[in-house]
């Protein structure tokens, strides 16, 4: 900043930057999928103010590479057409989703896929908090066990009924789910 004192501005310029990283990061855990890590890197995202939308935005955009990406190179087309057509221009980055397709079936991409816009709908219903929606599909992408997600998919359900006030009265009871579920 020099000689004058250190604005908002200032640190906005250094943090924006730092939050891009992580959101990579974060996506990287989930697509490779590494659970502890990606949910990890989640509430570090959450706690630092990234928002749901956000995330889940990042995260549909990493999928639908991938799925474009497999499918293209199942038709041969080479990698770097594959990185115009779905508008990666860096090296690192092209070869690194290139690299990320090769662990997925297409019947798994087109899965995770259609997760995503079931999360992002739940969302926008407001039936049950986003976060949770957004907790629930990372544990689901990122790999962990089908019998920890249907467990927990079950705990809420059961919550869910029994709470006086039904759904409305759900947030202290979904954060009382996950926290049961994941931050043991």
């Amino acid at each position: 900043a020099g000689d004058r004192p250190i604005e908002p501005a200032d640190v906005d310029l250094l943090v924006a930057p730092a939050r891009e990283a992580s959101i990579f990061s974060a996506v990287d855990a989930i697509v490779e999928r590494r659970p502890g890590i990606a949910m990890r890197s989640l509430y570090r995202l959450l706690d630092g103010g990234a928002s749901v939308p956000y995330i889940l935005v990042m995260l549909a955009r990493q999928f639908r590479m991938l799925l474009l990406a497999r499918h293209l190179r199942g038709k041969g087309v080479d990698d770097a057409e594959i990185g115009s057509r779905i508008g990666l221009r860096a090296g690192f980055a092209l070869r690194k989703t290139l690299e990320q397709t090769g662990r997925f079936t297409p019947d798994y991409l087109a899965r995770a896929h259609r997760d995503l816009l079931d999360a992002e709908l739940e969302t926008r219903s407001g039936d049950l908090d986003e976060r949770l929606v957004l907790e629930m599909l990372v544990a689901r992408l990122a790999g962990l066990p089908e019998r920890v997600t249907q467990t927990a998919d079950r705990i809420l359900e059961e919550l869910l009924a029994e709470a006086p006030g039904g759904a409305g009265a759900s947030g202290a009871i979904e954060g009382a789910a996950v926290n049961r579920l994941f931050r043991r």
